[in-house]
């Protein structure tokens, strides 16, 4: 399955739509966002591509229940840790990674995707991959990212906006 990867968005509307235009034109199926969508009317963008959604909330996401309504017609937001099957591979969802060793030691997942740090990251430990998208805020780095996995080659490309 191919698989949008998205976090640390922070109300910036621009690189949302600019994710979701790549996203699309990659053919993605899915969107995962691991957080810090911050308030709900960044739903928009997503409501729109009418692509699948699953998220998890970040630290910066006060207005839980607006998040939720915002997204249902595409999907659900979750507290972290979430974990779900995707195309028979599990999966662990994160925003602030402070137990992220921990989950790498279990080796229960095939993926462990988190954000918070604002920074991309890419590592495998045993079975499991560790992926941060980066951020697409661009607050802390500069740069604006995303990440594209296809879980059928496990082949995983960290995409700047």
């Amino acid at each position: 399955m191919k698989i949008g990867i998205i976090s640390d968005t922070h109300d910036n509307l621009d690189g949302i739509r600019k994710a979701i235009n790549i996203f699309k034109e990659l053919g993605v199926e899915k969107i995962l966002h691991l957080g810090d969508f911050v308030a709900p009317f960044t739903a928009s963008p997503f409501v729109n591509s009418k692509l699948p959604f699953t998220g998890v909330f970040g630290n910066n996401d006060g207005e839980k229940f607006g998040l939720i309504k915002a997204f249902s017609p595409v999907g659900k937001i979750y507290s972290p840790p979430y974990e779900t099957e995707i195309d028979g591979k599990s999966f662990l969802l994160l925003h602030d990674p402070v137990t992220l060793d921990s989950y790498i030691k279990s080796q229960k997942y095939d993926y462990i995707l988190y954000g918070h740090f604002h920074r991309k990251h890419d590592e495998t430990v045993g079975r499991t991959r560790i992926i941060n998208p980066g951020e697409v805020c661009a607050i802390i780095t500069g740069v604006s990212s995303i990440a594209y996995l296809d879980t059928e080659s496990n082949n995983l490309e960290i995409i700047d906006l």
